[in-house]
């Protein structure tokens, strides 16, 4: 790593620990003492992400000296079919990676799908965020089974691959299988949910991480768009401006 890349590092550390530092950061009780700009927010999402990618892999390494099998694996894609809510600093993430020239081909992929994923999933996504600025977990957790339910394959899937995957938000990242992926669908006769395994240090690090970028989205957007969670499809094709 170059000097530069140690200081860029040592930055976003101690810009998420300040993020982290009060709870009415992220949930907009308080305002942070300044605006995070797109460039930062979209860093401090990747460096996030790295380190679920470590805990997923630690994770891994204790389901298999437990006897166990992650049934996760290129091509298995059920888990495609929830709505996936994000905050501003992952979907800057991801509208950046569209842009650079060698990944056009998923921007066109993505950009294809969107409006068909957009007439399936009709205003869901809007009514989403409308349950979570208000404060009604029971009617968002309905709301976004019920989607779950409807089968829309996520408009960033592309032949059954995920065409972000480098840059999936944290959720896609942390998510989970054991032995058989046949109950990951929502709508199994069994009514069952698939066997996850909990891993203290990744569920941790995840609930600070989701603060983290809840509060970063709050410093970055105007008071009126705070505390706002959107739809990763949703918010980045507006980022994209097409």
């Amino acid at each position: 790593m170059t000097a530069k890349g140690a200081t860029d590092d040592a930055r976003l550390g101690e810009l998420a620990a300040e993020l982290a530092g009060k709870a009415s950061y992220a949930t907009g009780a308080r305002p942070f003492p300044r605006p995070v700009g797109d460039e930062e927010c979209s860093a401090l999402a990747a460096a996030l992400a790295a380190q679920v990618d470590l805990g997923t892999a630690a994770r891994a390494r204790v389901a298999s000296e437990s006897g166990f099998t992650i049934a996760c694996r290129e091509g298995c894609n059920a888990c495609c079919e929830v709505m996936v809510m994000v905050y501003r600093p992952e979907a800057l993430a991801i509208a950046r990676f569209l842009d650079r020239p060698e990944n056009a081909a998923a921007r066109a992929a993505f950009l294809a799908a969107y409006r068909p994923w957009r007439v399936a999933v009709g205003d869901a996504p809007e009514r989403l965020t409308d349950r979570f600025v208000a404060g009604d977990p029971v009617g968002y957790d309905a709301l976004h089974l019920l989607q779950f339910r409807r089968r829309v394959l996520c408009a960033f899937n592309h032949e059954g691959r995920c065409t972000i995957y480098p840059v999936r938000p944290l959720g896609c990242r942390n998510a989970l299988a054991l032995d058989t992926h046949e109950l990951c669908a929502a709508d199994h006769p069994s009514g069952r949910a698939p066997a996850a395994l909990a891993f203290v240090p990744l569920d941790r690090f995840m609930q600070s991480a989701t603060k983290v970028l809840r509060a970063a989205h709050n410093a970055n957007r105007p008071s009126e768009e705070r505390h706002r969670q959107e739809s990763v499809c949703v918010a980045v094709h507006r980022i994209t401006g097409d």
